[in-house]
């Protein structure tokens, strides 16, 4: 099973390099100062989202950040995973289909009802593996926790 760790404010420094390295590989460019403004209010414990090191805390091997929300259709509050990056040289080894089933797992456990993403063709095996459903057979994929 892949290590989670609930980022707090002493990691949002690496939180900030994973992104700038997973920017880097989708082709983005923002700011590091942009990065600090985009990470460090997650890690420091806003309630509109959260962040999870990947692996060892130390040395993480990538990131999933999660935006919340309130949902009268789904009875209750929602997590949209807005970003799930692992290092390249990693991947491959099931990491990604842990943290997406250990995410559900802590969630439901914190009151969160269903969780969502927005998934490239390339991931939708990886997401109905772990029982995300696409919603009118389009990008948007649900789990109910």
């Amino acid at each position: 099973m892949t290590a989670l760790h609930l980022c707090t404010s002493d990691d949002a420094p690496r939180v900030i390099t994973l992104a700038a390295q997973a920017d880097a590989e989708a082709g983005r460019s923002r700011t590091s100062e942009k990065l600090d403004a985009a990470y460090r209010p997650l890690c420091e414990g806003t309630p509109h989202g959260a962040v999870w090191l990947l692996g060892p805390r130390v040395s993480p091997v990538g990131f999933a950040c999660l935006s919340f929300g309130w949902s009268p259709e789904a009875g209750g509050l929602v997590g949209h995973i807005e970003q799930l990056w692992i290092r390249t040289g990693v991947r491959g080894r099931g990491m990604a289909s842990d943290v997406l089933l250990g995410l559900g797992t802590a969630l439901a456990g914190s009151g969160v009802s269903h969780l969502s993403a927005y998934v490239p063709v390339e991931a939708t095996t990886l997401f109905n593996r772990t029982g995300f459903r696409s919603q009118d057979g389009g990008q948007l994929f649900v789990r109910k926790l």
